[in-house]
């Protein structure tokens, strides 16, 4: 996991959604979530959670 990374998982605590850190970071929510996918594995260590209607962390 690198710094634009942990950036990514700050911006989804701030905002609750992935879709809006999509927007705010000026990326698709396709590829924050494949970006997110990568962390999580790369690290072992789930940070995040995502629900119906919100990410949780």
């Amino acid at each position: 996991m690198d710094f634009r990374e942990l950036k990514y998982f700050e911006v989804i605590a701030d905002e609750r959604h992935v879709g809006r850190t999509a927007e705010r970071l000026y990326k698709t929510q396709p590829a924050l979530t494949k970006c997110i996918d990568t962390g999580w594995k790369n690290s072992w260590v789930r940070l995040c959670s995502s629900g119906w209607d919100a990410a949780f962390v």
